[in-house]
């Protein structure tokens, strides 16, 4: 459905024994994936021109 994303780097994971540097990695990711799916959800909402949702039941049925 979304037919272009922007470019984007996930940076290696850093060793588990640096928490510091692998907490923020998993930070960094988490950030990513929600940004990935607002504008997934934000390109829904332009095409369909219903109210924007993050609840994954939606949208199947748009």
């Amino acid at each position: 459905m979304v037919l272009y994303q922007e470019p984007y780097q996930v940076p290696a994971e850093p060793p588990r024994a640096d928490t510091t540097a692998y907490q923020a990695w998993k930070h960094l990711v988490w950030e990513l994936a929600i940004q990935m799916d607002t504008k997934a959800n934000q390109r829904l909402h332009a095409f369909d021109k219903k109210k924007p949702t993050r609840k994954a039941s939606s949208l199947p049925k748009r």
